[in-house]
This record gives structure tokens, C-alpha cells and sequence, in this order.
């Protein structure tokens, strides 16, 4: 799981955790990031009708509700949190 760097002022991680899911042998990443009214959350998706794959959403709830974007990889996905953060 990648490392968390500073978060920007307010922002605190609310949760950090990865489950393995032994019947197909998976590794689940959930991720959430809080400042008190709004949480971004990071976990992984397989796309609909898509044979790509699993990828990272990123979505925020609270104050605004809404997909901030799908992403390749982990690293990704924080950096699509992290300029969201930075508004």
C-alpha cells in the first residue's frame, strides 16, 4: 500500500486499511481522508462492462457528493484525492 505523505491543512486520514479476499485471492485497498465535512474516499472498483480490470474510485461525500475519478493504480488515486484537497 503506497505511504501517505502530509496531508494538507484540515485533512486528516480517517481510515487506512487492506483486506485480502481469499476466495478469489484478491487484496482490497479502502482508504479515507476527512476534514470534517467532506471525506474522500479511495477503494477498488472493477468497471462496469469493461474487461480491463480492477482500478481505484475516488469519490468525495459530505458537502458535495460526486466521482472525482477512476485511476490505474494506487498512487494515482491520491494524487486525484490530493489536488482535490487542495482546492
Amino acid at each position: 500500500m503506497a505511504v501517505t505523505k502530509t496531508l494538507p491543512k484540515g485533512w486528516k486520514l480517517r481510515n487506512k486499511q487492506q483486506y485480502r479476499d481469499s476466495f478469489i485471492e484478491r487484496d482490497y485497498t479502502r482508504i479515507a481522508y476527512s476534514d470534517g465535512d467532506r471525506t474522500i474516499y479511495i477503494n477498488d472498483i472493477q468497471e462496469p462492462n469493461s474487461f480491463e480490470g480492477w482500478r481505484f474510485l475516488v469519490r468525495v461525500q459530505g458537502t458535495v457528493n460526486r466521482q472525482l475519478g477512476i485511476a490505474e493504480d494506487l498512487s494515482e488515486a491520491e494524487r486525484i484525492a490530493r489536488e482535490y484537497m487542495m482546492q
